[in-house]
């Protein structure tokens, strides 16, 4: 397995970990990103909510919760995932929590 594959599997884990807190801790279950992870993989599927300029339903309600910690915003942040986002994801992913 290459580094790329390791490192987007671990992203996938990551995901899916955040997504397992918001249901336990939270009792919010993010259907629609479910969805699109199921749809078109777990970094296109970030990537796609990301680069849209709206704010996804599923930010809305972790905001509302002071879980943003919790959201693919917050986490693209961290410097694990730096070779799955361009800057420019990044940047958009640090203004939607700003």
């Amino acid at each position: 397995m290459k580094l790329a594959e390791k490192t987007e599997k671990r992203f996938e884990n990551r995901v899916q970990n955040a997504i397992d807190k918001m249901k336990e801790e939270y009792k919010y279950n993010p259907t629609e990103l479910r969805r699109m992870i199921s749809e078109h993989g777990t970094v296109n599927a970030v990537k796609r909510l990301i680069n849209n300029p709206n704010l996804s339903y599923g930010f809305k309600k972790l905001c509302m919760l002071k879980a943003l910690h919790l959201s693919l915003e917050a986490i693209i942040l961290e410097n694990d995932w730096k070779e799955l986002f361009t800057e420019e994801e990044r940047k958009i992913a640090k203004r939607k929590l700003t």
